[in-house]
């Protein structure tokens, strides 16, 4: 929860009762010797995320159990190999971008919506017919909605996504897609792909990608 709640803004106090991102340096000492640590760190009993900075470097360090996994560090900033300086938020920008990006090409990769869209055309009335959904749950509960939709033969309406959930309160109105049910299965999947990874730059209502969905399906 603590993730959900500082991805949308909410404040999130660490172990110590400080802030997370709380701007500030601690000091620890390791093998006698002291060191600076930026304070923008959370920390419980099984994992631990922090930053290092350096005189131009940082590395992140995120300790998922100290009992089963070796901490993985990243670095950000350097030199390039004509000898100039690459600033920390440089690489770590170019980072997220290439992760989201990589997270929205192997999202519709596993929707494979084109395919399911064509198959489900060519076996509407085939009941034996069994489409190779995805191993990722959460992609083939999407996708089997879309099956649904392309092979149902009553008047289809696909609600949008983020307002599924008003089809069971009576005191809002839900909304739908509308067109054909391939259109509907589109325009869903271009908004689920927006609602489950997101992307760099800010939407209008300031909100850039989701750190689940990236963190699921980037390489």
């Amino acid at each position: 929860m603590n993730l959900v709640r500082y991805s949308t803004g909410q404040t999130v106090l660490g172990d110590d009762g400080r802030a997370l991102g709380s701007v500030g340096t601690v000091v620890k000492t390791y093998k006698g010797k002291n060191t600076n640590y930026n304070t923008a760190y959370y920390t419980n009993d099984g994992s631990t995320v922090r930053y290092k900075p350096f005189e131009r470097y940082y590395d992140v360090s995120v300790k998922a159990d100290s009992s089963n996994v070796r901490p993985k560090t990243m670095y950000f900033g350097g030199k390039r190999e004509d000898g100039s300086v690459i600033e920390p938020s440089e690489s770590a920008e170019a980072y997220l971008r290439e992760a989201i990006d990589t997270a929205r090409s192997n999202y519709t990769e596993q929707m494979n919506l084109e395919t399911l869209i064509s198959e489900a055309e060519a076996h509407k009335n085939d009941e034996d017919y069994v489409f190779n959904f995805s191993k990722d749950d959460a992609i083939a509960m999407k996708q089997q909605v879309y099956w649904d939709a392309l092979t149902s033969d009553e008047s289809v309406k696909i609600p949008v996504v983020g307002t599924e959930d008003y089809e069971f309160d009576d005191t809002v109105e839900t909304v739908y897609y509308e067109g054909s049910p391939s259109e509907q299965v589109r325009a869903h999947f271009r908004d689920s792909l927006e609602d489950a990874v997101g992307s760099y730059e800010p939407d209008a209502d300031g909100k850039r990608f989701n750190p689940v969905g990236g963190s699921t399906y980037m390489d």
